[in-house]
């Protein structure tokens, strides 16, 4: 009888030790589908929150651009001493995400920029890719480059550098 009592003592703690281990592992598994849940929300919050940044970004952009276009329409001419002033008042102090701009003649010469060394530069306008039709607004792909003397005749394309990660 003493045997059956132990074995039956036995079988109830090693019952009572699966048991917690199946508990410990079910909370487990809920705290961890609870974190991915979490990770997965912010995720999503993050890329939203981006998504409206770069939408009203160049939502902006396109109403100063619109708005320095019907300026330079209303000039008398497109001499590069009546542009200058009106990429200076308009562009850089009201969007500090643009670098930079400028006024291209249909050649690809730089009649006037707000980069003081562009001036004058004529670009290869088949390195711009397809230009949109007359009165529309295209996002256009992005080309190596800081500025336009980038995608000035003659100049080779930048090549795109890694740079090295210092380990702490």
């Amino acid at each position: 009888m003493l045997g059956r009592a132990r074995l039956l003592a036995r079988l109830l703690a090693g019952g009572l030790a699966l048991a917690v281990v199946a508990t410990v592992m079910a909370l487990a598994h809920f705290e961890r589908r609870e974190t991915l849940d979490n990770a997965r929300d912010r995720v999503e919050l993050i890329a939203k929150s981006l998504e409206d940044h770069v939408t009203r970004t160049v939502e902006s952009a396109s109403l100063i651009l619109q708005t320095l276009g019907e300026g330079i329409d209303r000039q008398a001419s497109v001499e590069p001493q009546r542009l200058q002033p009106l990429l200076a008042q308009s562009l850089l102090s009201s969007l500090p995400f643009l670098r930079g701009a400028a006024v291209l003649g249909e050649d690809g010469t730089v009649l006037a920029s707000t980069v003081a060394q562009e001036q004058g530069l004529r670009i290869d306008m088949a390195r711009l890719g397809v230009l949109p039709a007359e009165g529309r607004e295209v996002l256009l792909p992005l080309r190596p480059g800081r500025t336009l003397a980038d995608l000035a005749r003659g100049a080779r394309p930048p090549r795109a550098t890694a740079r090295r990660r210092s380990r702490r």
